[in-house]
């Protein structure tokens, strides 16, 4: 995981995976290979998510 496909792989998936925080944590949805899954992402899709 230290590398990904391009790069900014790794801040693009922190963007649109974000869900919520609190002062020592970033919560986060998704999978990286998956943009139906990330919240923020255009292709997001809520089935896919289960707490959505």
């Amino acid at each position: 995981m230290k590398r990904g496909k391009a790069t900014f792989y790794w801040s693009e998936f922190v963007h649109y995976g974000y869900f919520n925080y609190r002062d020592d944590a970033i919560f986060m949805i998704g999978f990286p290979d998956r943009p139906q899954t990330q919240p923020h992402h255009p292709k997001f899709d809520p089935k896919t998510c289960p707490s959505w």
